[in-house]
């Protein structure tokens, strides 16, 4: 009697569905795997920039460095990864618009680009400098760090305080996630109306950003450890496809912008 070996077509058939089947249930979760790594990746450059924090605070009788300067108008500011940078070692160009495009160091997010195009966004219709800036994608707390920004009115300009003037280091961030667009931000998720344009633009720049890791972010506190932190989601709701046209979700718990609005936070950007 003659016998066949091999498998039949409908067989063979039977076995790739369910290959099919179980690649499906699995790539979602290879996918949460890798985020996984890189926001391990980014807790592990946040810790490092704390610490570099710290070191300058100390070089400096614990005055912190400011979020931005701007010693001569007609040139571009002085950011604070300038100042942090002989503690880190780097290589951040001494011209912040010179890292434009480049991912320099510890100072980038590897998960930055995931921010850019959320809900619908066209990063087309956005100036071009607003989605090329990956070692910007970490933001100073307004409120501690302060910011001399030329293009903030003089009323809403601070200057950076000292460690002693904290009096919650643990749970007052001292820079967050962001998508790159500012270095520095108030964290402010409240909605509009704003103060001014810049102080919005920058409390946008962490809304994008705060919910990039597994739905959330890491932050750097003002002691100068770093942890994560799941996002209010949605993080925002879209109005159109241009950068400000959103309206943020209040976070009423984990990172919050004021510590008043929310009954027992674990951080905040504004301690009142």
């Amino acid at each position: 009697m003659r016998r066949h070996f091999g498998f039949t077509l409908i067989e063979l058939l039977v076995v790739i569905a369910i290959i099919a089947i179980l690649a499906a249930m699995l790539f979602p979760v290879f996918s949460q795997v890798r985020e996984k790594a890189r926001q391990t990746t980014c807790l592990s450059n946040q810790k490092q920039i704390g610490l570099a924090f710290m070191a300058y605070a100390q070089d400096y009788d614990e005055m912190l460095p400011p979020s931005n300067y701007a010693p001569n108008p007609m040139l571009p500011n002085w950011v604070w990864q300038q100042f942090v940078e002989p503690y880190i070692k780097g290589n951040f160009p001494g011209n912040v618009a010179a890292s434009q495009n480049q991912r320099i160091s510890i100072f980038v997010c590897p998960s930055w680009d995931r921010s850019l195009g959320t809900l619908g966004a066209d990063i087309s219709t956005w100036p071009q400098w607003m989605v090329t800036r990956p070692s910007s994608s970490y933001c100073s707390n307004y409120w501690v760090m302060g910011s001399f920004d030329r293009l903030l009115p003089v009323a809403l300009r601070r200057p950076p305080v000292s460690l002693a003037q904290i009096q919650t280091p643990a749970q007052t961030v001292l820079a967050g996630e962001g998508l790159g667009t500012c270095v520095w931000t108030p964290g402010d998720d409240t909605g509009p109306p704003y103060p001014h344009a810049s102080y919005r633009d920058c409390s946008y720049n962490y809304v994008y950003g705060r919910f990039r890791h597994n739905d959330g972010a890491n932050h750097i506190f003002s002691d100068g450890h770093a942890k994560w932190f799941k996002s209010v989601m949605p993080s925002f709701t879209r109005t159109g496809p241009n950068y400000p046209d959103i309206i943020p979700t209040r976070s009423t718990a984990n990172i919050v912008y004021r510590r008043s609005l929310a009954l027992n936070p674990a951080g905040w950007f504004r301690d009142d």
